[in-house]
């Protein structure tokens, strides 16, 4: 079986080492500029590049996160600079969400591998070998996939396939969110989340935690995750602390490790014999960290209430104790788990919390003892106990994180000759580094002893190396003085870390000069089209003198069943027709088969309708990019031009004055993009079912109002590509901005 790496995150340089040396084999992290966890630590300049030279000696890689949207000038007034000198350092990847920022970073710096961020919601192959053409060596598929979707989208491409297997999972498709943007300004897309997903929700007259998802773990699944072609096990967290990170790190490099070494026979065959030390790791998870308990997330599951955490949307803790009998102020718990010192612990009702404690002593399982708690809190025999802090287990991986830090193995080798230099050799993989020492002495007495020639080579200290092989090849007695050899060892050393840094490096050549493409004639007339989601709104369209074209959704619940009828309705109208793909395109959902073959414009709202598109011979020139595409910049725009797309919407997200300075910038075609005048957003794109979370699947394209206090939020439920939309219920008009900007912008959208 090929190897699997093991990536981990770092929100901080603390991070950075816990994760290296738990045993990650890379680790993802940000800069104080471009990545999606704005409110993480980060990395200044300095401190990337000392971690990239960390981290090189030690044979592991590092991924910069530069995964947000970018405007012109944030591209273009620090991209590169920014990039520069962590590229000559011998950066090993960016991953990357904005297709823009991707064109500009492949531009530049040609062998810099690119990482398609989760953030660009790829659940199918059509886009894959147009990414490999650009620069991508891996994709990141969104987290809803199944584990058989991810093994086609293996088998069908040689880019590598990295997957998060553990950490909080969003409600809405990565990239698909609007929610924290349109309720407060915080775009997830700049990296700015502030997570209204995880505040209570009313709906149908029930008050929960209906968008905040469990905390993925997947770890008693490895042997799965590894059959379906996984390259790269990703732990969610770069707002951890370290010692979350290092526990992760270490508990799927040990099980991933175990199962590459064993092979799928003799795993199975032992598998009984890990399952205590396999449900003891699971606890040590969830002692660290877990939000509403684990879930296995969508690998098993399109969606589904044991995905969600409805009753508590933070820190769920461990399971521990029950209360058995309550006497006055003193219940009496039975330990349902090993019970530590110093454990936080909180006493719940229901999921609510009632009373918290910290414990004196140890218990074990099956011990009872018993604990006083507050005059007039009602606790009883219902109540549950939960550990929300393991102060012992933290304490522990800290001092791990101490006392054995990640060390590199290389051999060192020594050849000492009377009346020659001496001669000394460290080896790390292939990478080679040779000393020259003092002439060798002659010993008149007693000649030095191997052994300790051997001690002192061996000695490697605090370096990041581990003299795993030690060789000494005496040619006569000689003398050396001990001195000498520890003087050698840390030249030695000292020269074998600078090879490898070197050997990582890269020449920076001369910066891009970027050009765009020849212009539409601009003497066209102003045209009209309307979205239209009912059959009212379509009857107004076709009679509306200022309808030029007329958009139908492919996956409106409302048109199931009258496609053809409304096909032929628009045509018959004179009317030119449009048509909008489904915004998640499954394999398992994606029959559209009902779609036209003859329509005049293709909406395009998942990237990877763009290959399954162009692999029905439907022309680039009728395939129109949706807003949520998100052609953000002009680099994006020139991305899409080079592959041969002509037509494109201008992000609802994106600030006025971006989008005017993007229309108007002079490499760009605003005669190339529709304007979305009036609108209700589009919120969240959700694989999850709210319709199913409070009951069950009624597979009818159901409707419903969520409430958060005076906030309307309507989720429409998409049954037959099975995914829910979430639509503000307020209009957006920009019909403003569109008027006063009418001479950049050539199509009008009316989205009914």
């Amino acid at each position: 079986m090929k190897n699997v790496e093991i990536l981990a995150p770092a929100g901080n340089y603390d991070c950075f080492l816990a994760a290296v040396n738990a045993g990650a084999d890379a680790v993802y992290l940000g800069g104080n500029m471009y990545g999606a966890r704005a409110f993480a630590g980060n990395f200044c300049k300095e401190d990337l590049l000392k971690a990239l030279d960390h981290a090189h000696v030690l044979d592991k890689k590092i991924y910069l996160t530069v995964n947000t949207l970018l405007s012109n000038s944030e591209i273009d007034n620090g991209l590169y600079d920014f990039i520069a000198p962590l590229y000559e350092n011998g950066l090993d990847a960016v991953i990357v969400q904005d297709l823009g920022a991707a064109y500009f970073l492949h531009e530049n710096f040609k062998d810099l591998p690119l990482h398609a961020s989760t953030q660009m919601t790829i659940t199918n192959p059509g886009y894959l070998n147009t990414l490999k053409e650009n620069g991508f060596t891996r994709i990141v598929p969104a987290r809803e996939l199944s584990l058989n979707e991810i093994k086609k989208l293996s088998n069908s491409s040689d880019l590598e396939i990295e997957c998060f297997v553990h950490g909080a999972l969003c409600y809405c498709y990565s990239g698909q969110c609007m929610l924290s943007y349109s309720r407060g300004g915080r775009s997830g897309n700049k990296g700015r989340c502030a997570q209204p997903c995880r505040l209570l929700y009313e709906t149908a007259g029930k008050e929960s935690y209906y968008l905040s998802p469990k905390d993925l773990c997947v770890l008693d699944c490895i042997p799965d995750l590894v059959d379906a072609g996984i390259d790269s096990f990703k732990i969610e967290g770069r707002m951890k602390k370290p010692e979350y990170v290092a526990n992760a790190a270490y508990l799927y490099k040990k099980w991933t490790d175990r199962y590459l070494s064993l092979g799928k026979e003799e795993f199975a065959n032992k598998a009984d014999s890990f399952k205590s030390e396999m449900r003891n790791d699971l606890i040590r998870l969830s002692d660290m960290y877990n939000r509403g308990g684990f879930t296995k997330g969508f690998y098993y599951m399109h969606n589904g209430p044991e995905i969600m955490s409805v009753n508590r949307p933070n820190h769920f803790g461990t399971f521990v104790a029950e209360v058995v009998k309550v006497t006055g102020k003193d219940m009496t718990l039975l330990a349902k788990e090993d019970i530590n010192a110093h454990d936080v612990i909180e006493v719940r009702k229901n999921d609510k919390e009632i009373y918290e404690f910290t414990t004196g002593k140890s218990y074990n399982i099956g011990d009872q003892f018993v604990m006083n708690y507050k005059k007039g809190l009602k606790i009883d025999q219902s109540c549950l106990c939960y550990r929300i802090r393991n102060n012992e287990l933290i304490e522990k991986i800290n001092d791990d994180l101490k006392k054995y830090p990640a060390k590199r193995d290389i051999s060192i080798s020594c050849v000492l000759t009377p009346g020659s230099e001496a001669l000394y050799t460290a080896n790390a993989g292939d990478i080679s580094y040779e000393l020259k020492g003092d002439i060798v002495q002659t010993a008149a007495n007693r000649p030095v002893e191997k052994e300790r020639i051997l001690s002192a080579l061996s000695a490697t200290g605090d370096t990041l190396f581990n003299a795993a092989k030690t060789e000494v090849t005496l040619n006569g007695d000689v003398f050396i003085p001990i001195g000498a050899l520890k003087e050698a060892r840390r030249n030695l050393l000292k020269g074998l870390q600078e090879k490898i840094t070197d050997s990582h490096k890269r020449t920076l050549g001369k910066r891009a000069t970027i050009t765009g493409f020849a212009k539409r004639n601009t003497d066209i007339k102003q045209a009209v089209s309307r979205l239209v989601r009912n059959i009212d709104d379509l009857e107004t369209a076709v009679k509306c003198q200022n309808s030029d074209l007329i958009y139908i959704p492919l996956d409106e619940p409302n048109f199931y069943d009258s496609y053809d009828l409304i096909f032929n309705k628009v045509k018959e109208a004179g009317k030119k027709l449009g048509v909008v793909l489904p915004v998640i395109f499954r394999e398992k959902y994606n029959d559209i088969s009902y779609m036209p073959k003859d329509a005049d414009i293709y909406l395009a709202s998942d990237i990877g309708e763009l290959g399954y598109l162009d692999s029905l011979g439907i022309p680039k020139s009728k395939v129109r990019l949706n807003h949520n595409l998100y052609v953000w910049n002009r680099y994006t725009y020139l991305f899409h031009k080079k592959n041969g797309y002509d037509n494109f919407t201008v992000n609802l997200e994106q600030p006025f004055e971006e989008s005017k300075a993007l229309l108007s910038d002079p490499l760009v075609d605003p005669l190339d993009f529709e304007y979305v005048a009036k609108t209700r957003l589009p919120l969240m794109t959700s694989a999850g079912c709210i319709i199913k979370t409070t009951g069950s699947c009624v597979k009818t394209g159901a409707r419903r109002i969520l409430k958060a206090g005076n906030d309307d939020l309507e989720v429409v439920c998409n049954c037959k590509h099975c995914y829910n939309m979430i639509f503000d219920s307020k209009i957006t008009d920009n019909s403003e901005f569109a008027k006063d900007n009418s001479d950049l912008i050539r199509y009008l959208r009316y989205d009914n």
